[in-house]
C-alpha cells in the first residue's frame, strides 16, 4: 500500500496524509513565502486546496507576498476562490518593536549584538517588514556584534 502512495499524483498523497491526520485529531497547515503567481505547482497548490476545503478536511493556508504578485494571483480565474480569503495587508513595524525582535532573537542565541549595531539596523529597516527580514538575515549571517 506504501509503495501505491508514493507512486501516486500529489492530491492522491496529500489525501492519505490527511486521513492519517484526522485519526489524531489533527489538520495541515500549508505555509507559503513569496506567492510566485506564474507558477504552475502554486495555482495546482491553491486549486487542491480549495477541494479539501469542500472535502471539510482540516486545513489551513497561510501565504505572504509582495501586492503585485498577491494581486495577479488573485486574477487567476481557477484561484478565485481566494478572493474570498481574509488578507492582511502589513504595514509599518513601529522601530521598537523591530528594536524588541532583534535583541530577543540574539539574546535567545549563542550570538550578540551591539547597541550600536542595532540601532543601525532599526535605521535602516524603517519599519518595512522586508527590510526587517532582509536586514535581520544579512546582520545574522555576517556575525555583526560586539567582537
Amino acid at each position: 500500500m506504501r509503495d501505491k502512495v508514493e507512486k501516486a499524483n500529489w492530491r492522491t498523497r496529500m489525501n492519505a496524509l490527511l486521513d492519517d491526520l484526522s485519526k489524531q485529531n489533527a489538520g495541515l497547515l500549508f505555509t507559503i513565502d513569496e506567492i510566485t503567481p506564474k507558477l504552475n505547482e502554486l495555482v495546482q497548490l491553491v486549486s487542491t486546496y480549495q477541494l479539501f476545503v469542500r472535502e471539510g478536511r482540516k486545513v489551513a493556508l497561510l501565504m505572504a507576498g509582495l501586492p503585485h504578485n498577491t494581486s495577479a494571483l488573485l486574477k487567476d480565474k481557477s484561484v478565485s476562490f481566494l478572493r474570498r480569503a481574509q488578507t492582511i495587508a502589513l504595514g509599518r513595524i513601529a522601530d521598537f518593536e523591530i528594536e524588541k525582535a532583534l535583541k530577543d532573537t540574539f539574546a535567545h542565541s549563542s550570538r550578540s549584538i551591539s547597541e550600536k549595531t542595532i540601532t543601525e539596523a532599526v535605521e535602516v529597516i524603517d519599519g518595512f517588514p522586508f527590510m526587517m527580514q532582509l536586514v535581520g538575515f544579512r546582520v545574522w549571517e555576517e556575525g555583526v556584534g560586539d567582537s
